[in-house]
């Protein structure tokens, strides 16, 4: 038993700063409550985020653009009338195709 510490002690000894090294790789890898996975996780959130956030600025954008045209143009304010509320002016006669 005492053969066995004394080479352990001379194995940890002669290579402390590999398993310095190694230890400090362990628990900023797997037990840290920042490990890999967490990161990784949280990148791939970031980055459904992102799109996420790009896709309603687009909407956002289209929808301002549509709100210029129907405030400066009154074909557009009537072409929405028409087809979405199916409004129409007197004397027309109007069919809805399903």
């Amino acid at each position: 038993m005492k053969k066995f510490l004394s080479q352990l002690w001379h194995y940890v000894g002669r290579h402390k700063y590999f398993l310095t090294v190694l230890a400090f790789l362990a628990i900023v890898c797997f037990l840290d409550k920042n490990n890999l996975m967490v990161r990784l996780k949280n990148r791939y959130e970031i980055s459904r985020l992102t799109s996420q956030r790009d896709n309603y600025k687009e909407t956002c954008d289209s929808l301002w653009s549509e709100l210029k045209a129907l405030e400066t143009d009154g074909k557009s304010l009537e072409k929405i009338a028409r087809e979405q509320y199916g409004m129409h002016e007197a004397g027309e006669e109007v069919f809805i195709i399903r």
